[in-house]
């Protein structure tokens, strides 16, 4: 396992080979004096290795750098490891390749256990919430805790994103990301979006096609009715109606679930509230491990 460096003023992404593949992350670990980005290291090196470790799951049109409001936050007290996953940022999709939840899935235990991890916090966006639910569900010794923020779980109808799928097709980048972007965190939004996010999006965009056309993840009532691990859902007041709808769908069949509404934020509720989903995480990952997991609703 090798690893390369780049500069940034608070942490800074490695790259990792992993089971013969490069993989893009930030692995950032607490420390007394606060938190520095040590990158990867080895077990048995004492106090770099303390904090139960935390991997992040982002979501469509994102990579690593969509954690970004989280991870100094989250660090003080946790070892943060936030991936890229396979074909985004800085990689790109090419026709033919894999882009499904299990190969998702197969990469982050992978690359949980090349670092060595153990169990984990596991915490996911989107269609990253459902990467991470299908995780759970497959490896539930790996993980210490669920989260999952407006969950892409329902294979709702949805017009714009229909729309958006018409316009990649036709080759129309800048068009299809501002369609999707409107479609999942509301209309208008693609114009309102800070250069920064804008390009974030514009660096994943090769993965727009592969996403439309693969299958919609299907979670069995009876088998999440089985996942008895502390779990936590939430969401955006304002989220668009399948997000809303995917988080009440599993509160109502999750066993350990208790659900979180964020007032005032869209689907992009890490980054608008974000002081907010840093405390309600940090509270949540405080429970004493092994505490009975607080019942949700029947």
């Amino acid at each position: 396992m090798s690893a390369g460096r780049q500069q940034q003023a608070a942490w800074s992404p490695v790259t990792l080979q992993v089971d013969g593949r490069a993989v893009t992350l930030v692995d950032q670990r607490p420390v007394e004096d606060g938190p520095v980005d040590q990158g990867p290291v080895e077990q048995g090196q004492g106090e770099q290795r303390q904090g139960d470790p935390v991997l992040l799951v982002h979501g469509a049109l994102s990579d690593y750098r969509y954690w970004s409001p989280q991870i100094d936050a989250l660090a003080a007290r946790h070892r943060i490891v936030a991936p890229s996953l396979r074909h985004h940022y800085p990689e790109r999709w090419t026709p033919g390749a894999a882009y499904t939840v299990a190969t998702h899935v197969a990469d982050l235990f992978g690359l949980a256990s090349a670092l060595g991890l153990g169990p984990v916090h596991l915490l996911g966006h989107s269609r990253g919430a459902a990467v991470a639910l299908r995780f759970a569900l497959d490896h539930p010794n790996r993980i210490r805790s669920l989260v999952l923020v407006d969950p892409a779980v329902l294979a709702d109808a949805d017009p714009g994103r229909d729309a958006a799928q018409a316009l990649a097709n036709a080759g129309n980048e800048e068009g299809a990301l501002a369609s999707f972007i409107d479609a999942t965190t509301g209309a208008g939004t693609w114009a309102r979006l800070k250069a920064v996010r804008r390009q974030r999006a514009s660096d994943n965009a090769s993965t727009l096609l592969p996403q439309f056309a693969e299958p919609q993840p299907v979670f069995d009532p009876a088998e999440l009715d089985r996942l008895a691990i502390p779990m936590l859902l939430i969401a955006g007041e304002n989220s668009p109606g399948r997000y809303r709808r995917g988080a009440e769908w599993l509160a109502s069949r999750l066993p350990t679930a208790r659900t979180i509404v964020v007032a005032g934020a869209s689907h992009g509720v890490t980054a608008e509230r974000a002081a907010t989903v840093n405390a309600t995480l940090l509270d949540f990952w405080g429970e004493p491990v092994g505490a009975e997991p607080r019942r949700g609703p029947p």
